[in-house]
């Protein structure tokens, strides 16, 4: 069934006829109308705050830890894709802290898609898809000893390479490596590893997928996608 004109008013749409007659809106009342119970006003506050300011930005995110309204959401994560350094750095210390949509554990089927796949966690999928001016604050993460960031981290990572191959570095490429061997014994971030290689097409990379692609289970699999996506 269609939704109704209120029903995706509940969920905080705002067309864009609408939204224009809030340009302007003082920035006190923006601070406000993000925490508003109207899911409406939310949105419209989070068109229009400031991705460059830290300020802003910190509301964005607090607000994006509660948000249960879908358009609200898609909102805020958009506009902090907007954002540049500052906004990165604030973000990356939320990976792994918004929603229970990560990975935890690895999946029991490997991936049909034949791209790279969209992160799962709200702010790696938000850091995937920003300026890549930003891409050494992702590669900073990996050097931290914290599992669950590095985990988000590096979806992020591989999808930003991978519609961006001009990062596709020697450096670049051999911090992504260093997990293999830093976290061996630590299957899900090794599985994430595997899909974040389909991104650096190297001679490397292809030798550190062919010591997997022959494993049984979830790992195995996971290298064999990675080594056709590369062949494409």
């Amino acid at each position: 069934m269609k939704s109704t004109q209120n029903d995706l008013k509940k969920r905080g749409y705002v067309d864009t006829e609408e939204l224009r007659q809030y340009q302007g809106t003082p920035h006190e009342t923006l601070i406000l109308w993000i925490n508003d119970s109207d899911s409406v006003k939310r949105s419209i506050a989070a068109n229009y705050l400031d991705a460059l300011r830290k300020e802003d930005i910190l509301l964005l995110i607090d607000q994006l830890k509660k948000e249960k309204s879908l358009y609200t959401r898609i909102a805020i994560c958009e506009k902090l894709q907007t954002g540049n350094a500052l906004t990165a750095s604030l973000m990356v210390k939320e990976l792994g802290k918004i929603g229970h949509n990560q990975y935890h554990a690895l999946p029991k089927r490997g991936s049909a898609k034949k791209s790279y796949p969209l992160p799962r966690d709200l702010i790696a999928r938000c850091l995937g898809k920003m300026d890549t001016a930003v891409f050494p604050i992702l590669l900073e993460v990996l050097n931290t000893d914290d599992l669950s960031r590095i985990s988000e981290v590096l979806d992020a990572i591989g999808f930003m390479v991978f519609y961006h191959p001009f990062l596709v570095t020697k450096e670049n490429a051999k911090k992504v490596y260093s997990i293999f061997e830093r976290y061996q014994n630590h299957p899900l971030l090794i599985w994430k590893g595997l899909t974040c290689l389909s991104a650096f097409p190297t001679k490397e990379t292809n030798r550190i997928l062919q010591s997997y692609v022959a494993l049984p289970g979830i790992l195995g699999l996971e290298a064999q996608r990675s080594l056709k996506l590369l062949m494409k």
